[in-house]
């Protein structure tokens, strides 16, 4: 089988330039092109044809999951991992329903992406091997990592369903005490509001 052919769809460009060293540094993966936003997207990928996507949910022009439907029509489908900093339960529940094969959170799951693809090019490999048989482009890879159960449910690396992105503890704490203070301030501010009007 030829290198994997990987492209990623973010809108920044730090990401972007982490992710294709990343890539180019795993064996047997190559980068076939990168976009910053959902217009972009679309017009390279059906260009470039790759076998997986690395794709964000917000972008320009429009958002990830828009590109994930549209890219899921394409004949073969790239496997697609929803990349994103927005991994709140919605999002997951509507990118599985759009096709996604894999929904990692950037902040937490970075470490996660290397397994993810690995078992991309696993699955497109013993797929060769079969002469095609086996599965087609866009059936669910093996749930050993990051992918689709057997159910067809986003599952992650452990192979388990979940609904919510997995936190660390340090950081679910970090997030709590940052939204305490911004209802704190918010209280002040409705205060001041209040007193000014008097």
């Amino acid at each position: 089988m030829d290198k994997l052919k990987v492209f990623i769809s973010d809108d920044s460009a730090t990401i972007r330039k982490r992710l294709v060293t990343m890539v180019l540094d795993l064996p047997g993966m190559d980068v076939v092109g990168q976009a910053e936003n959902a217009t972009g997207s679309l017009a390279a990928i059906r260009q470039t044809r790759p076998d997986v996507l690395i794709l964000d949910i917000r972008m320009p022009g429009g958002n990830g999951i828009e590109v994930l439907r549209e890219v899921k029509k394409l004949d073969p489908a790239p496997k697609v991992i929803m990349f994103t900093n927005y991994a709140h339960a919605q999002y997951r529940k509507k990118c599985e329903e759009a096709g996604a094969d894999f929904f990692l959170d950037k902040s937490t799951e970075f470490d996660k992406l290397p397994q993810a693809l690995e078992q991309v090019r696993q699955g497109l490999r013993a797929d060769a091997g079969a002469g095609g048989q086996s599965q087609s482009h866009d059936a669910p890879v093996d749930s050993t990592l990051a992918g689709r159960t057997s159910q067809g449910s986003l599952s992650n690396v452990k192979g388990e369903s979940h609904d919510r992105p997995r936190r660390r503890e340090g950081s679910s704490r970090g997030r709590r005490e940052e939204s305490q203070e911004e209802q704190g301030k918010e209280g002040q501010r409705r205060e001041k509001e209040r007193k000014e009007k008097r």
